[in-house]
């Protein structure tokens, strides 16, 4: 495929079948799909192990070779920033906030932080240094609202507020003003399957609403 494909794209569907998308050069959008023999976890496990391990190995020289075009550079990225500034917070060892963080957080009467469902670890070990003994963060957040996982979004803590800090306070808002009640009880029967969250009991302002529909489709 030299000099032919410009992407490929090999994905396993949950169906079952086995699709390689060819994108050539030409702008041509070229689908492959293919059954491949069923085989247990392990035996899959074995069977891919080399190439991940090839991956790994990819990443780490791609890493290596970033951080030393950043160093030549004389440039940081924005976890370079979160990274660099928890240096300053809590040194090298991370073990107790630094003069630096004390000298900060003495500015600040209260720390407050929105959408915390969003933040990660470094974020969260970040305001968590530059609070004054634990007692003056207040996050605002919703750990059912979480989606960027896939960005190391760390919604924990949120739940570990009430075991990190003194005398935490929770205040949980049930009240919805936006959606109807057919929608606000469906969406909460829904998202109350999930593990790791607050319990509540969310009620509608804005009357019953016509009927909401629940339909089954299929993930793709």
């Amino acid at each position: 495929l030299e000099g032919v494909a410009e992407e490929l794209v090999f994905r396993r569907e949950d169906t079952g079948f086995t699709v390689l998308d060819i994108s050539t050069e030409d702008g041509e959008l070229i689908t492959v799909v293919g059954v491949l023999p069923e085989i247990s976890a392990g035996e899959e496990l074995r069977l891919s192990g080399p190439s991940m391990q090839d991956l790994v190995d990819l990443v780490l020289e791609f890493q290596d070779a970033f951080a030393a075009e950043k160093k030549r550079r004389n440039l940081l990225d924005f976890s370079d920033l979160e990274h660099k500034t928890l240096d300053l917070l809590l040194g090298k060892s991370r073990n107790n906030p630094s003069a630096v963080a004390s000298e900060i957080s003495g500015r600040f009467r209260e720390i407050m932080v929105d959408e915390y469902q969003d933040s990660n670890g470094v974020q969260d070990a970040i305001f968590s240094a530059l609070t004054v003994k634990k007692q003056n963060l207040f996050m605002v957040g919703d750990e059912d609202q979480s989606i960027y996982g896939f960005r190391a979004a760390y919604p924990k803590a949120l739940l570990n507020f009430r075991y990190d800090y003194l005398n935490p306070y929770i205040l949980r808002m049930e009240r919805n003003y936006r959606s109807t009640t057919q929608i606000v009880e469906k969406a909460q029967a829904f998202i109350s399957q999930n593990k790791g969250r607050y319990e509540k009991h969310m009620t509608a302002e804005r009357g019953e609403g016509e009927e909401a529909c629940v339909e089954s489709v299929a993930s793709r």
